[in-house]
Formats: structure tokens, sequence, C-alpha cells
């Protein structure tokens, strides 16, 4: 199994956090996933490297929410390919 890394990747406070094992990988990912005509064409999503210790807001199965770092969030996830694990709007 691979080594992954968190990746932020969006625009204008709307990013997915992707799990890729690099940068390049993570953009080309959440690239292959939206709209063609979703950025215009001087956009370019940013992207930066997620460190697992950082504390968000998580939604929880039972459906309330909960702050955890991502590690903790992530406690279960195989990785095998580039995935989004998380999104928020």
């Amino acid at each position: 199994m691979a080594e992954y890394k968190l990746f932020k990747v969006g625009l204008d406070g709307c990013y997915d956090i992707i799990a890729a094992e690099t940068a390049e990988q993570a953009l080309a990912h959440q690239l292959s996933l939206v709209e063609p005509n979703h950025y215009s064409a001087d956009e370019v999503p940013e992207v930066s490297e997620i460190d697992t210790d950082t504390v968000e807001k998580f939604e929880t199965e039972s459906g309330g929410f909960e702050y955890m770092t991502y590690a903790d969030y992530l406690a279960d996830f195989k990785y095998e390919q580039p995935a989004i694990v998380c999104w928020f709007e």
C-alpha cells in the first residue's frame, strides 16, 4: 500500500480534501471530477498540503458534528489511489 498525504484543493472557500501521493495527483483527481466549465480558463484550483494533526469539525455517523484531527477521522481509511476523503462548502 502506497503512502499518501492530504491535500486541500479548490477555490473561494469551496474545497476538497484529497488523499494522494503528490500535489499533482490531487489536482488531477479533482479536475477529473468537476464539470469542464467549473473553473474559468484563467482559474487554477489552489493546492496545499494538510497536516494530519490539523483539527476540523467533521460530521459523525450519528449525524452530529465533532472536532477531531484528520488522523483520527481517517483512522480506518485504506489508501489505494487518489480519493476525496471530505469536502467543505
